[in-house]
């Protein structure tokens, strides 16, 4: 697929309500290549964003609006409405201002191993936040404590923890870590939508 004549890569598999993942820095949609095996019943679309795995770069970088606007127009191709939105690192920050930015088009958010930002106050549907028990610090906080802090500020925020995980938990617990998307997923409205 081309946007505005860059090449952008991406898989689609599966078939039921969206998830949509977004791969963190240094990143690609093969972290994200369980979600097949772990969540039947879902269709799961993985893009490459701008500069990463296989997608091209455009010739004047690529900001995160740019990456927002990769996603928006992949939904667009794949005749997506809205779905649940998975980023991990900085693809959470991706997602983060997709939900804020277009929010009849983010039905649940799912923050792996992001920032907790200030625009989560701005996003209207469900929140889960996970994070690795064996992750370190941030700030004088663990990422637990500053998780734990930010959803005292949302009855929509849930905190989860994967053990035996640190950054990449989807990929160092892939079981626990699938578990537990999984069990946010079955509680969010559902609405069949098109998958290829």
């Amino acid at each position: 697929m081309h946007i505005e004549g860059t090449g952008v890569a991406y898989d689609v598999s599966g078939y039921g309500p969206d998830v949509l993942f977004i791969h963190g820095w240094a990143g690609s949609r093969v972290h994200w290549n369980l979600a097949k095996d772990f969540l039947r019943g879902y269709g799961i679309i993985a893009p490459d964003l701008y500069g990463f795995g296989d997608s091209d770069e455009p010739m004047r970088g690529a900001t995160l609006d740019d990456h927002v606007a990769l996603v928006l127009a992949l939904m667009g191709q794949l005749h997506v409405g809205q779905c649940v939105v998975v980023g991990h690192s900085m693809g959470g920050l991706v997602v983060t201002q997709l939900a804020s930015y277009c929010p009849d088009r983010v039905k649940g958010l799912v923050l792996v191993e992001a920032p907790v930002m200030k625009e989560l106050e701005r996003v209207k549907c469900p929140i889960l936040l996970v994070f690795g028990e064996e992750n370190s610090d941030m700030g004088g906080m663990s990422r637990g404590e500053v998780a734990r802090e930010q959803s005292k500020h949302s009855r929509r925020t849930t905190v989860a923890f994967v053990n035996n995980a640190a950054h990449n938990l989807m990929l160092e617990n892939s079981t626990e870590f699938y578990a537990i998307l999984g069990d946010f997923l079955a509680i969010q409205p559902v609405k069949q939508l098109c998958v290829g």
